[in-house]
């Protein structure tokens, strides 16, 4: 009789204990994003806000590059040791678009950095994304060259 009574003690507990509780169903496909979870109100607020950017679109910007930018090279590993590169550091571009323009973007970047040389290191372009661009994604070490080589008698 004890026995049954501890047990149904305990059923009611927890019973009690995980009413309050909700279950959230994740059924997105891919991705890390956060899930957030908002008041239907607020919710009302950003699907209206989203619908009025989808509809007035606005026209991609066009990616120039910076004057000298364009003597800035892509090397190997290897190559740029051998000719006495120190690193400087690591640059990722995460862009909605094309190669080119990431590339553009890169050494634009390693230009206002005072680097001559990127060695890289991963390259990613695809996952196609709501404004229909496509997701590139560049890493690469930057390096510091000598302009010229010092050479031996």
């Amino acid at each position: 009789m004890r026995k049954n009574l501890h047990n149904f003690v305990l059923i009611a507990a927890i019973s009690l204990l995980t009413t309050g509780c909700q279950l959230l169903l994740d059924n997105r496909n891919t991705g890390n994003s956060a899930v957030v979870v908002v008041p239907l109100s607020d919710w009302e607020e950003l699907r209206q806000s989203h619908s009025l950017a989808v509809d007035n679109e606005t026209k991609p910007v066009k990616i120039i590059p910076i004057e000298g930018s364009h003597e800035i090279q892509f090397s190997s590993q290897t190559n740029s040791q051998l000719a006495g590169c120190s690193p400087f550091g690591i640059i990722e571009v995460e862009h909605a678009g094309a190669m080119d323009e990431a590339i553009i973007i890169m050494k634009n970047e390693a230009f206002r950095l005072n680097t001559n040389t990127l060695v890289l290191m991963q390259s990613k372009q695809g996952d196609i994304n709501t404004t229909a661009s496509q997701k590139t994604k560049i890493e690469a070490k930057m390096m510091k060259c000598p302009l010229k080589l010092a050479r031996g008698n």
